[in-house]
């Protein structure tokens, strides 16, 4: 269990009794949730043994890592937060509580499934186990880069975007919905001495909540590269005409173009012309009355690295 604490204040002898507190419970979905006690002093106590005590619960599979999209959300913010606390910390020359900080930081930034593979990544690379390091760069391939708010030092957004491990695919599970996206260029239908480039994109819905839910509109969003962040905004009712109903465990699949007509930038062989991300809207319950949005994470559509590379339009 956790120690409850009287004014939210924690003597500093207890501190390392706390740094391993864990919950974690199983249910007919593996492990339902996690809790971490967080400690942050505030640069304003002049009591050292003072401490401020958060929890957070973020979820995960068997392993801890953190797959929901909201979910993953949250435990970025939260590493962002004591990113800052950290300089703040350091700039006070407290470094016994920054090495303290730093590890918390490094424990949170392993649950993200993007920053664990990245590590493993590393670990294969300097073990020169060169086939592991493989198996993992494609893998990160298929995952969105953190979900940061704020941008790393040094980094600029222009330089995050596209990412190197750019993907024609993409999946993730966001309120009970998993939606798998995957692109494809479509050569047949392209014109490119018009500058018109034809992409297909093939969409998997999949109800895994305990609720029948209707999707019932669809908003999305195509980022152009070259287009100094130009985003093309499609919002509508449904997906292909329809609105379909979803049970439990049941899925939706469906086919859509996306044409890039005078992009802003030539197609290069083998690389992203654009992205698309968004989110689909969903209802529920006796009258419908009840709503929420499932998260479509970011795909992008690659150019073909040579002539008759195209999918079919399945």
């Amino acid at each position: 269990g956790f120690l409850v604490l009287s004014h939210g204040v924690l003597r500093v002898g207890e501190r390392r009794r706390l740094s391993d507190g864990c919950c974690w419970r199983r249910g007919d979905r593996g492990m339902v949730g996690r809790r971490k006690l967080l400690r942050r002093r505030s640069l304003d106590d002049e009591d050292g043994d003072k401490w401020k005590v958060s929890q957070e619960a973020y979820g995960g599979n068997d392993n801890g890592i953190v797959e929901d999209g909201e979910r993953r959300e949250k435990l970025w913010a939260e590493i962002e937060a004591l990113e800052t606390y950290l300089k703040r910390v350091v700039s006070a020359e407290r470094y016994g509580e920054a090495s303290e900080i730093k590890e918390e930081i490094d424990t949170l930034k392993r649950r993200d499934p993007y920053e664990s593979l990245k590590i493993d990544l590393d670990v294969a690379v300097s073990e020169e186990r060169y086939m592991d390091a493989a198996e993992i760069r494609d893998k990160l391939k298929a995952i969105s880069p953190p979900p940061r708010t704020k941008e790393e030092p040094g980094k600029s957004t222009k330089d995050q975007w596209p990412p190197a491990t750019a993907s024609n695919k993409s999946e993730l599970v966001s309120n009970g919905i998993r939606v798998r996206m995957e692109s494809f260029y479509i050569a047949e239908q392209s014109k490119p001495e018009d500058k018109l480039y034809i992409f297909g994109y093939k969409v998997v819905v999949t109800n895994e909540s305990a609720n029948t839910v209707q999707l019932i509109s669809r908003h999305l969003k195509v980022r152009f590269v070259g287009g100094d962040g130009v985003v093309w905004d499609i919002q509508g009712p449904g997906v292909v005409g329809r609105q379909p109903v979803l049970e439990p465990k049941e899925n939706f699949t469906y086919t859509s173009l996306c044409p890039f007509k005078n992009p802003p930038q030539d197609p290069i062989a083998g690389k992203p012309m654009g992205s698309m991300s968004g989110t689909y809207k969903f209802v529920f319950g006796s009258t419908g009355a009840e709503s929420f949005d499932s998260t479509i994470m970011e795909y992008f559509f690659i150019f073909p690295s040579g002539e008759g590379n195209s999918a079919d339009s399945r």
